[in-house]
């Protein structure tokens, strides 16, 4: 499953804190660490679940408080010997292969990005020392737009129509 978590609400905790996730209950795998000064944090990746699609969560701070959501943006069922014979992973390199590869550029956005989101075509780059948000064309990075969204903005996910950002300045999400 492929998941976006963001913490934030963190009050309290009495040491560096561990937020898990996994497929089996507790959870096993360390998804997000942070220091207990931290009040917002987030991550992106792949995460194994159960057959039922259940992800089991698990946050070891000490004590306190935490608050987070999980943002699922895609699933993977996963494949049978046959079909595992048959993928080839050049076919799916080529999928996400751009005519207008742009390797090794450079593109400039904010000052201080933090987060960045893809939403089929553009690139989101969330600009924590500049209160914004970068549009990009992922095809060739030009710049699309900036967008003020309050200050110091953290992570950004796109959930298939709508791009989100955490703001971690006012402990809000704002939808662009």
């Amino acid at each position: 499953m492929a998941v976006n978590i963001t913490i934030f609400n963190i009050t309290g905790a009495s040491g560096n804190g561990v937020f898990k996730t996994g497929n089996v209950s507790p959870a096993t795998t360390a998804w997000i660490n942070y220091p207990s000064t931290e009040t917002q944090r987030g991550n992106a990746g792949v995460v194994p679940v159960e057959t039922n699609a259940v992800l089991h969560v698990q946050v070891n701070q000490g004590a306190g408080s935490v608050d987070f959501t999980v943002d699922v943006f895609g699933y993977f069922a996963p494949l049978t010997e046959a079909q595992a014979v048959v993928a080839n992973p050049l076919q799916v390199a080529l999928l996400r292969w751009y005519p207008a590869n742009q390797s090794g550029a450079t593109f400039g956005v904010g000052a201080n990005p933090r987060g960045v989101a893809f939403d089929g075509a553009n690139i989101w780059v969330s600009n924590h020392g500049s209160s914004n948000v970068t549009k990009l064309r992922a095809s060739d990075g030009t710049n699309l737009g900036t967008f003020n969204v309050g200050a110091s903005p953290q992570g950004v996910a796109f959930d298939g129509a709508n791009v989100w950002v955490a703001i971690y300045g006012t402990n809000s999400v704002t939808k662009l």
